[in-house]
């Protein structure tokens, strides 16, 4: 299981970022994508004279992650098979749908008809 799957499993939890430039986010995780960009919520900035910045949101690149602290009590594991459960199940969903001929996004029938001319 890879890095950033463990880290998605992390939505709408509290953590806090350590920054390659020493300064600290503390928030709530909106998201994580494959480049392991983090979006938090109500987030809390630390610079590294200590002065608190306080953001109602946040968009950090992977490349200027140190390290992801998450809460001791926190059961890590168990958040990330909880996390391979929703993906295995909407992945059964969506493999389900195609099999039975249903309409998704990337197959939906549409049917073109030629445009007729203004003149």
């Amino acid at each position: 299981m890879t890095a950033i799957v463990k880290t998605q499993a992390l939505k709408d939890t509290v953590v806090l970022l350590e920054l390659m430039n020493d300064t600290t986010i503390k928030g709530q995780v909106l998201s994580v994508d494959e480049g392991m960009n983090v979006m938090l919520k109500d987030a809390s900035y630390r610079t590294l004279q200590g002065a608190p910045l306080e953001l109602p949101m946040v968009f950090v690149k992977g490349s200027n992650l140190r390290y992801i602290h998450v809460s001791r009590n926190l059961n890590a594991g168990q958040l990330v098979e909880d996390h391979r459960a929703k993906l295995d199940t909407a992945a059964n969903m969506y493999s389900n749908s195609r099999a039975s001929g249903m309409s998704t996004p990337g197959n939906a029938d549409t049917k073109k008809t030629p445009m007729k001319s203004p003149y």
